[in-house]
This record gives structure tokens, sequence and C-alpha cells, in this order.
């Protein structure tokens, strides 16, 4: 029996529990919840690797039939924080999960699709799904499917979700077969990644968001569409920038030893909503 791999069918209680953990991830990449609290549900980690402050910081946990990773990087900071978070989970080989990507479907993931707008401003540049094959020495039969955890359109980052699946591809043919590869049921891989904007795309969705509300030509008394720092306009030029909550209506603009007066109200910049009171 040596080199033959036993096939073994993941018990639904260890579904349950790779579901829960694959949940867990997704708010902790999605920055709902701390690493105190990922402690808290699954106890200790068993290994940290570089907890010394150098380079990645790995929280691992080595469960039956599985592996389960929660990874940032301490070197590369954006704001004071890690530019990168990931939380990865593997199968171990012999296992089948029988768990089909529609069961993930129920975490209110979106289905990523090239060109797409992602925040009204930057257009989504991956596929949906990828294929395995398609590289030189890649596995035909394995399957990389990508989603997207719908954020509000002023998130700093994006929360990316793939789910690796092994199914058999017919090798005489290939392409019409691939379809099959999306009805497997055996997934072999999780991960889930939050990468920060970069200025760049920062900038290009605050000129998207300038242009968007320029063309509502919005004006003292008329309701601010979203809340944020709103540049006021007169005859004169720009006044000043002030916080303006949605649903509240523009005030006038006021500048010093000048009455206020009516003015224009342009988007200038996104409000760290943790600083309202």
């Amino acid at each position: 029996m040596h080199g033959i791999t036993i096939e073994r069918q993941m018990a639904s209680d260890q579904q349950a529990q790779l579901m829960s953990i694959v949940e867990l991830g997704l708010r902790w990449t999605a920055e709902k919840i701390s690493l105190d609290t990922v402690t808290q549900v699954l106890g200790q980690p068993e290994s940290i690797p570089n907890a010394a402050g150098v380079g990645k910081i790995d929280y691992s946990y080595f469960m039956k039939d599985m592996t389960v990773d929660f990874i940032f990087d301490k070197l590369n900071l954006v704001e004071g924080k890690p530019s990168v978070y990931s939380f990865r989970l593997k199968v171990i080989d012999g296992i089948q999960t029988n768990l089909p990507k529609e069961r993930f479907e129920s975490l209110a993931l979106h289905r990523i699709s090239r060109d797409e707008l992602i925040d009204g401003a930057r257009k989504e540049i991956g596929d949906f799904l990828f294929w395995y094959g398609s590289m030189p020495g890649g596995d035909i039969n394995r399957i990389s499917v990508t989603y997207r955890l719908p954020l509000p359109d002023d998130s700093p980052f994006d929360v990316y979700v793939g789910f690796d699946y092994l199914g058999q591809l017919d090798p005489h043919d290939h392409w019409p077969e691939l379809k099959s590869l999306l009805k497997s049921v055996d997934l072999r891989e999780v991960e889930i990644s939050r990468r920060y904007l970069t200025p760049e795309e920062l900038e290009q969705r605050r000129q998207a968001k300038r242009q968007k509300y320029g063309m509502m030509d919005l004006r003292t008394g008329m309701v601010c569409p979203e809340t944020g720092m709103w540049e006021s306009w007169t005859q004169a030029g720009p006044i000043g920038n002030a916080l303006v909550r949605a649903g509240d209506r523009f005030r006038q603009a006021q500048q010093p030893g000048a009455p206020s007066t009516d003015a224009r109200w342009m988007w200038s910049s996104e409000y760290d909503l943790g600083r309202l009171a």
C-alpha cells in the first residue's frame, strides 16, 4: 500500500468548524475583530515565527485535518499599521472536504468581475476564475475562485478571498470540461487578504468623488449626500473646509472679518469616522 493516499471524508462537525474559522478569519482581516478575540476563540497559537518583531508574524494553529495561519508584516507599515494582513487555511492531503463554494457565498462575498467599479472610482483588475493548468507545470485539476468582501466606499483597504478547489479534468478535452471544475466540492485552501490602498488610489477615489458631487452643484441649504470634509466656494474662490455629515444641510460659509454668505460646496476628502463624536 506504499505510496497510495487514502481519501477520507471530512466529518460534518469538522465542516462546521472550518466554516466558523473562515468566518473568524474574514472578520479579523476586515478589521472587525482583533487578534485578542481570535485567541479567545481558538486559544493560544502553537507557533509565532519572528515574534520578536523582525518581518512577518504568523499566529499558527494546527488542528485536525487542517492548519490555520493569521499573518501580518511588521516591516511594511501604512500610517503605523502593517500594510498587508492575511489569513490562510489549508486542508491536509487525503481529506475530502465536500464544501462547495456556494457555502461560503453565505458570508456576503461578491464574485469579482474584471473592470467592475469597486468604490465608484477604481476598476477591478482581477478575474473570478484562475486555472492552474494555464501555468507551465500547473495542476490541470486545480482552480482558484476569488471574491471580494463588499466594504464602504471610503474603506482604506480592500479584502479579497480566494478558494482553491481540486477536481478531475478530462485530460483529452481540457477547455470544454474546465467548467466542470467549478462544480468541485473538494476545498483545499482558503486565503483572505487585506490590502491598503496606495496614496495614488486614494487620490483617484478623491478626484472621482469631487467630480461626481461637483456635477450635483451642491449649495447652501441643500442636503449633504456623504459625511466628509467639504470645501466651500464663493465667487471669490475657496473659503475653507468644514466637516459636514450626511443628511445635514449645507450651511452658509464664513470667513474671518466677513459676514456669512451662501456658498457652493465641493467634496474635499474623507473623514475618519472614528473621530466623530
